[in-house]
């Protein structure tokens, strides 16, 4: 806000929110890497009693971790796209404003 005034530079928030889309899908992609790698390794803890008592605090924890990670890549998924929806938005909604000052002669 400046004194009263809203303004956007929707060119810089349209390019930011689609290298936020991007930072997105790369997280996505990456994060399914790890979580490939993430069962391999886990499929080497083994099944004895020392791997048991490990994973009554290991299992629940990563699932935790991974249910929670798994809601990033989409999460910057949807900012992306409110940023450039914003910017559109902005863009019409200032042109139609411009119209109608037009029209009453201001």
């Amino acid at each position: 806000m400046n004194g009263g005034l809203l303004a956007m530079e929707t060119g810089s928030v349209d390019a930011a929110s689609r290298r936020l889309g991007q930072t997105g899908e790369q997280l996505a992609a990456d994060w399914n890497a790890a979580k490939a790698a993430i069962a391999g390794a886990d499929a080497s803890i083994g099944t004895g009693r020392l791997a048991a008592a490990f994973r009554r605090t290991y299992d629940p924890a990563g699932r935790q971790v991974q249910a929670n990670a798994d809601t990033f890549p989409p999460r910057l998924a949807d900012l992306a796209r409110a940023g450039s929806i914003s910017a559109g938005a902005y863009t019409d909604a200032n042109g139609t404003a411009a119209a109608v000052i037009d029209q009453v002669g201001g």
